[in-house]
């Protein structure tokens, strides 16, 4: 059942590899008019201070321009691959938990897969696992200091409350979340290039 979940996990990622190629792209394409977006704030911040209203034609052409350079990127794929999972997630954690089939089943030195870890070593390689795969996926784009500082933190809390929430799962649970980890990873590192290859050919033809 353990080379059954992995080889499960690996063919449903690869079907959400074609969202996560189209979010990234978004992300990337984000991440590009983030200077030219925080130029605009500022230029709204400065007529806000002067005074000027809202329905000034000068602060609209301003909110246009904002509507403009958000509306070819807006990363809306973000949170898709993890909406497709909950129906496959509640019935994957019914089968782990309920089936008969699935207890005392063994995989390495896992004795029960629907059981916890005894060792607990899938719920530390789920949060580092989890570390990794948020620091490589691409993010919304940053504009302030603070919100800079929001992604770090969140990069690292997060994983650390899941690895709370998380503590003493079925180990069949978190194999699939671990290996899900590992495989998105992976994923990520093959769109990385791809992103760079397909940026580097504007350039050559300059």
């Amino acid at each position: 059942y353990g080379i059954a979940i992995i080889v499960f996990t690996f063919l449903f990622y690869s079907l959400l590899f074609p969202l996560r190629w189209s979010q990234s792209r978004s992300f990337k394409k984000a991440a590009g008019n983030a200077p030219k977006m925080k130029a605009i704030q500022d230029q709204i911040k400065d007529l806000q201070k002067k005074g000027i209203p809202t329905d000034d034609p000068r602060m609209r052409e301003l909110q246009m321009q904002q509507l403009r350079m958000t509306k070819d990127a807006l990363p809306i794929g973000g949170c898709l691959p993890m909406l497709l999972q909950f129906p496959l997630l509640i019935a994957f954690y019914t089968a782990v938990t309920v089936s008969v089939e699935v207890r005392q089943a063994s995989f390495m030195w896992l004795p029960d897969l629907s059981a916890a870890d005894p060792w607990h070593l899938l719920e530390f390689g789920f949060a580092f696992s989890m570390i990794l795969s948020m620091k490589f996926t691409p993010t919304t784009p940053t504009v302030t200091p603070e919100q800079q500082m929001q992604q770090k933190m969140m990069t690292y809390l997060m994983p650390g409350m899941m690895l709370w929430v998380m503590w003493g799962y079925p180990a069949g649970m978190l194999l699939y979340w671990f290996f899900g980890n590992i495989v998105s990873f992976g994923q990520q590192f093959i769109i990385n290039r791809l992103n760079n290859k397909a940026a580097e050919v504007p350039m050559k033809t300059i």
